[in-house]
């Protein structure tokens, strides 16, 4: 037990700014509805990859404007998630881990507006919402406790 007077040893790894740390659900969650925003609004094949490879940056831990999660926002651990719940090949570098990731994410946004477009009266928000919960869930690594694998 950590007497008042010690540091817990996982104070060091606490963020000097809250708004930028990618361990933070809510900053994890507002970028994510910012990529589906950028995604959904746009046909461009160009612009979709420019989305993609901003915001693999982002998650790789590689974007100095945002504070990565020292540990997780790596190919060993985030990507190895990825590559379990995606489908990712993880022999690869981490940022093509994360961008094959995220243009699964937007392709997944691109079929449900399709849908929606065909199928105007029908109910599809809360397609969207819950890959936006499955998303957030897992690049703050609770996704197995938020989405379980169901056994065979």
């Amino acid at each position: 037990m950590t007497s008042p007077n010690e540091t817990a040893p996982f104070a060091g790894t606490l963020p000097d700014a809250p708004e930028t740390y990618l361990g933070s659900v809510e900053v994890v969650e507002q970028l994510v509805r910012e990529f589906l925003y950028d995604v959904s609004m746009t046909s461009d094949l160009d612009t979709i990859t420019a989305t993609v490879n901003r915001y693999a940056t982002i998650f790789c831990g590689a974007d100095p404007a945002y504070q990565p999660v020292p540990g997780w926002n790596e190919r060993l651990q985030l990507g190895v998630v990825m590559a379990a719940r995606l489908g990712v090949d993880i022999n690869q570098d981490w940022e093509t881990v994360m961008r094959a990731g995220l243009l699964g994410f937007a392709l997944e946004i691109k079929q449900i507006i399709r849908q929606h477009a065909d199928s105007p009266d029908e109910d599809w928000e809360w397609k969207i919402d819950g890959l936006i919960e499955f998303w957030t869930s897992l690049l703050v690594g609770t996704v197995d406790i938020t989405h379980p694998e169901e056994e065979d």
